[in-house]
């Protein structure tokens, strides 16, 4: 699972790879790869259809509640069918947007083509997106986005010890309760509470992503040492 935790954090960070000195395209990116945490499965693809038609040059003057006003409008104009059956009221779209702007806020204040210190960059998470107050959120968005944005910043201005921090941070981060998926699929080869540390999830699900998903069963690693999942 470690050798699967690391090939995912090795692609977390490449995502970024060749865009540090483009500030449009990688706040682009770092909106997109956030909305889409913000959707359940069910409208993923919604939020990342409204990050896509983000215009940060009319975003980047506006207050948070002018930001989460534009997003709702800017998802009515694009006709976007939101999802809501079956959605926890506090999961559902509309209670979305005020995070949403916030990220926004947040991506276009710290970004910089220089170094990016770890520590500030967390700092203002918390202190920016107080609607983040979950800590499972919380961990998605940093283990997801910030942690290898900034490692790969780290990388762009060949500043190695803050990028092996931005990997110990990654590999130390931990969520309040495991995926109910991988927990099922693999709760007979892997004990619930490691689901709980963000890398062995990560490696999960890399191994079910490319193992599982491929029926590579009868090479699994996990088969080999402790039977069917």
């Amino acid at each position: 699972l470690k050798h699967f935790s690391n090939q995912r954090w090795k692609t977390k960070v490449e995502e970024f790879t060749g865009i540090h000195n483009n500030p449009s395209e990688i706040i682009s990116k770092l909106i997109q790869n956030s909305f889409l945490i913000l959707g359940t499965s069910a409208n993923k693809d919604n939020f990342l259809q409204l990050a896509l038609n983000v215009d940060s040059s009319k975003t980047v003057k506006l207050s948070i509640n002018e930001l989460e006003n534009y997003l709702i409008l800017l998802s009515k104009k694009l006709s976007i069918n939101w999802n809501r059956k079956g959605i926890r009221p506090a999961h559902q779209p509309i209670q979305r947007m005020k995070l949403a702007a916030e990220l926004v806020k947040y991506f276009q204040e710290s970004y910089s083509p220089n170094h990016l210190n770890i520590s500030d960059l967390i700092q203002n998470f918390y202190l920016l997106c107080p609607s983040a107050s979950g800590k499972g959120i919380q961990t998605e968005i940093t283990g997801n986005i910030i942690l290898p944005y900034c490692a790969s910043n780290a990388l762009f201005v060949k500043d190695y010890s803050q990028y092996y921090k931005c990997q110990e941070e990654w590999q130390n981060l931990k969520i309040p309760e495991p995926y109910q998926k991988y927990s099922r699929k693999f709760r007979h080869v892997i004990n619930k509470s490691y689901l709980t540390y963000f890398w062995v999830l990560q490696g999960a699900i890399q191994l079910e992503k490319f193992w599982c998903k491929k029926e590579l069963c009868d090479i699994c690693p996990l088969k080999t040492n402790y039977g069917n999942c």
